[in-house]
């Protein structure tokens, strides 16, 4: 498998990105009274099915409905179309949160093609949902020993790395994802979430401000940001960041937490 590093989600054509959503993979980590987002990069979680629709080579009249009959609809296929039917299906069973179901799918084409890095990140995420942690950290090494500079892969360890407290090593490897993908957003955002939370507010503030450059409508990059600001005394910044966040999502409670702290900070310091 062919990555580009300095673009991680170039694959074979064979491949495509799964956006997981934004808030689905986030973990709040406290700042203060405000707080601060922790971003899961959206991961490459499955390969699309090109040219042949596998589900419908099943010889079944009814459409498989669990992994296991997934797995047996796809038996008869080319190998190559079955591990991207494999990955497909699991992606669609992760999205509808039967997690079980899609490690089945994954590990099944990890039994047909054991040395793709791809399948040890979706093997990875479908364990970390688990809550099997260890595991999940394996697949996640196992990717990067296959490809080294495999930026998502980083990222989500990182994640899961700091999720159990494991902050340095974390950082390492959020720092190792940008390194490799200077303009991951998501990446620069979870860095500056952990260092925030070791009280390097400095230098969490310009990994923010750089996941919000680099993204727009990072709605938890902006907030971590606005709180970051407040933390730091530049008030006036943190009541623009704040209003800027409403402007986008008027509904948005922590938001409008932060500009009334905002606000009252400013009013105190007249």
């Amino acid at each position: 498998m062919s990555h580009s590093k300095n673009n991680p989600s170039v694959h074979s054509p064979n491949r495509a990105l799964v956006w997981l959503g934004a808030l689905a993979g986030a973990a709040f980590l406290g700042i203060i009274a405000i707080g601060v987002f922790l971003q899961r990069q959206p991961a490459i979680i499955g390969a699309m099915s090109s040219g042949t629709n596998a589900a419908a080579a099943s010889t079944s009249t009814a459409p498989p409905t669990n992994a296991a009959q997934l797995a047996a609809a796809f038996a008869a296929l080319p190998d190559d179309q079955k591990v991207s039917s494999l990955l497909s299906h699991g992606s669609e069973l992760l999205g509808q949160g039967d997690n079980a179901g899609a490690l089945e799918l994954y590990q099944a084409a990890l039994r047909i093609k054991s040395d793709d890095e791809d399948i040890h990140f979706n093997v990875g995420i479908a364990l970390a949902r688990l809550g099997r942690t260890e595991q999940a950290l394996a697949s996640y090494r196992e990717a990067l020993r296959l490809f080294p500079d495999y930026a998502e892969v980083h990222n989500n360890l990182g994640n899961l790395l700091a999720k159990h407290g494991k902050v340095s090593e974390a950082i390492e490897h959020f720092n190792a994802a940008i390194k490799s993908s200077p303009e991951n957003a998501s990446a620069h955002n979870n860095l500056g979430s952990v260092l925030a939370r070791q009280g390097e507010l400095q230098k969490a503030m310009g990994h923010f401000e750089e996941a919000a450059r680099l993204q727009t409508n990072y709605l938890e990059a902006s907030f971590n940001l606005a709180s970051t600001y407040l933390e730091l005394g530049k008030v006036d910044l943190a009541v623009d960041k704040f209003s800027e966040i409403l402007r986008q999502q008027p509904d948005f409670k922590p938001a409008q937490t932060g500009l009334q702290r905002a606000r009252r900070r400013l009013s105190e310091s007249k």
